[in-house]
């Protein structure tokens, strides 16, 4: 049998060089792996052959196993103001916004008046450290504001504003004519709440009076106030009408002029026209002269207007007769031989 040994200690010998060699050509074995005695098949202190096969890898696979390396990973860093809390995911992973990060957005909106609006960017398949920053805006609430009567009927547009959340405020109340607001309401002021603010103004009907001014018109076509009243009682924005009078030779306008009534100072006034008649010749045989413009206001002196121009056409001289008036509001003078 010991012919055999020395022959197949250096095959196996032969073998184990084999495996041991890498593709450049250097000796895979480790410092300190067992040295084998191929001229008598056994190690110097007498270890077998088939012993130091197993004591490499397991007897029949000479191929090292291969290691499998860890997979990369990144830090994803949220920023809220001042403060940062990174949280570690794998390549290609979904980072999630930590507690920490969701509890100081809460302080950071109570503390700054601000709101919440979202991130600068996404942090879905992350493939590097990335840094995401908590982006806020000033929190904002309506301010409204409704004009009523007593009976709660609307009587103007309201206001409506947007105003920062913890601003002040201050809104005049408007004038509305025939109405006074109610007391302390004058303006509308305060600080902004998170909610909004609704606030209605009322205002309240008062009576006052009104002046009423009778103008009458004058032969040459100016006016003068013949009379001038005072109208008491009445209630501030309502619509009132003026009464007419009666002036001799006068018309009164129609229809009567209106306005509506003020707190105070309101005036309503009234131009009377004064009434025109037409004014014609005769001779004493009766011939009717009329002159294109032979209109007269009433108080006027028709004959001064006419004597030169008929006068001279028949020679005589024309005399008014008081109360000749027929039904069409003709006024007749007469020749006299």
């Amino acid at each position: 049998m010991n012919q055999f040994k020395k022959p197949l200690a250096m095959l196996l010998a032969l073998v184990m060089l084999c495996g041991a060699f890498l593709s450049d050509g250097k000796l895979a074995f480790a410092e300190g792996d067992p040295i084998i005695d191929v001229t008598e098949g056994e190690k110097p202190d007498g270890t077998p052959v088939a012993n130091v096969l197993e004591a490499g890898n397991p007897a029949g696979d000479p191929t090292p196993e291969p290691t499998q390396e860890p997979a990369p990973e990144y830090t994803v860093t949220f920023v809220v103001g001042e403060g940062k809390f990174p949280v570690t995911v794998a390549e290609n992973a979904d980072a999630a916004v930590p507690a920490e990060a969701n509890a100081a957005i809460t302080d950071y909106e109570a503390a700054n008046k601000q709101v919440f609006i979202g991130w600068d960017k996404g942090y879905t398949s992350i493939v590097a450290d990335t840094e995401v920053t908590a982006q806020f805006a000033a929190a904002t609430a309506p301010l409204t504001i409704h004009y009523k009567d007593t009976d709660g009927n609307q009587l103007r547009a309201s206001y409506e504003a947007v105003f920062a959340i913890g601003a002040p405020y201050s809104v005049d109340s408007p004038e509305i004519q025939g109405y006074v607001v109610e007391s302390g309401k004058e303006t509308v002021s305060g600080t902004m709440a998170a909610g909004g603010v609704t606030v209605t103004v009322t205002y309240s009907v008062t009576d006052a009076s009104y002046t009423v001014q009778h103008w009458v018109e004058q032969i040459d076509g100016s006016f003068i106030m013949k009379d001038e009243e005072t109208i008491s009682n009445a209630q501030t924005g309502t619509t009132v009408t003026a009464v007419a009078k009666s002036y001799e030779g006068c018309t009164a306008p129609d229809p009567m002029p209106s306005a509506m009534v003020a707190a105070e100072g309101t005036v309503i006034a009234v131009y009377y026209t004064r009434n025109t008649y037409t004014v014609s010749f005769e001779t004493n045989g009766g011939s009717r002269y009329r002159q294109p413009h032979a209109y007269r206001k009433v108080g006027a002196e028709a004959c001064e207007l006419h004597r030169g121009v008929l006068a001279g056409k028949c020679g005589r001289r024309w005399l008014q007769l008081c109360g000749n008036r027929d039904e069409a509001g003709v006024r007749r003078f007469r020749s006299h031989v």
